[in-house]
Order: structure tokens, then sequence, then C-alpha cells
């Protein structure tokens, strides 16, 4: 009977040992926590442009229904419950009668809010529930149904004066985060921008 020899089993040179293992976890370790925060700021500015982008088709769609329907429209946003929504419907004053929309996207509504300070947003408010902006038959932005293009209600400044700014909206993300987005409207007759940061 012929005998196996054991002795060469277990003594292989091939493999890592802990010390290269526990480095190896370190220097991923170390990676992530550079790579997280950054990864953090794209998503939230991702989600801001989203959002920003969905405003401004909101705005667009309302003045191109205003001009089709030769009816006053309106673009209406809101926070509520912890989240922006917003809406695209006929001349509507009480934010019980609109259909309101969350926006489409991982968490977009949850992780941004419209801004509201001093230098904030300055759309018109009917009501203390939602802004607005409200598009004549013509297309062009006013304060309240009845208003014309030349008479419009709202605030157009030149770019000479400091004191007052142009009617917008403007978004920011509810981490306390410096990036904006905003929509702005430039002139009475509907013309619109979007903007970012420190053009907000």
């Amino acid at each position: 009977m012929k005998r196996m020899d054991w002795s060469g089993l277990g003594q292989s040179t091939t493999g890592f040992t802990l010390v290269e293992v526990l480095a190896v976890i370190v220097m991923v370790g170390v990676l992530a926590a550079i790579a997280t925060p950054s990864w953090v700021a794209f998503n939230e500015r991702q989600r801001l442009n989203a959002a920003n982008n969905q405003i401004y088709q909101a705005l667009r769609q309302a003045q191109n229904q205003a001009k089709l329907r030769k009816e006053a429209w309106q673009a209406s946003f809101r926070q509520k419950d912890g989240k922006v929504q917003w809406a695209v419907n006929r001349d509507e004053s009480d934010p019980d009668k609109i259909l309101w929309q969350d926006f489409p996207g991982d968490r977009i509504s949850e992780s941004i809010q419209i801004n509201t300070g001093t230098n904030g947003t300055n759309l018109p408010s009917p009501s203390s529930g939602f802004f607005r902006l409200l598009f004549n038959y013509k297309g062009c932005p006013v304060s309240a149904s009845g208003y014309t293009c030349t008479n419009s209600g709202l605030s157009f400044p030149s770019p000479e004066t400091a004191t007052s700014k142009k009617p917008r909206i403007i978004l920011s993300n509810k981490n306390g985060s410096p990036a904006k987005r905003c929509i702005k409207i430039l002139t009475p007759l509907g013309s619109m921008v979007s903007a970012q940061d420190e053009d907000c």
C-alpha cells in the first residue's frame, strides 16, 4: 500500500497577509471619505437643476396655454408637508382647488425648498398658501387677471435699480448649501431666463 505525503499541504505562499488586507481597507476608507462629500454635493446640484428645469417648463406651459386658449393661466408653486409642489391651471387663487404635483425623480421634492427670504422669491402670492405667476390672454405676466402687458402690476426694474428685483422664483437645498437656482422674468412680455447662485 502506497502512503500519501501530506507534509506540503497548508504551506502555500500565495495570498495576502492581514497587514496587507488592513492597508487596503484603510485606503478604500480614506478614498470614500474624500469622495463622499463631492458625490453628495453633485447629487444635490442635480436635484436642484431638475427642479429648476421643471419650474421653467411649468411657467412656459402656463404662458403657452394662456395664449392658446385666450384666457388667464397660472403656474403655481408651494411648499407643503416638507415638499415643494407645482401646478399649471386656469386663474385660481384658492390653493385647495388647484391640482398640485410633486416633482418627478428621486427625492427632489423633499430635498429642495422655495427660498423666501428678503432676497428670495418675489412672485405674487394671492394667499399665504402659494406663489404664482399669472399670464394674461396674450401670455404676458401679470399680478392679477384684467391687467395688461403694459400695466402688469409687476415690477420690471432697469439693471441700474438696485433696490428692486425682477419677478423670480428661487430654489435652494434644505441642507443649507449655498447653491441656488432660479427663474427670472425679464420683461413685461414674459421673456424668462434660468440663473444660478449669485446671479439669482
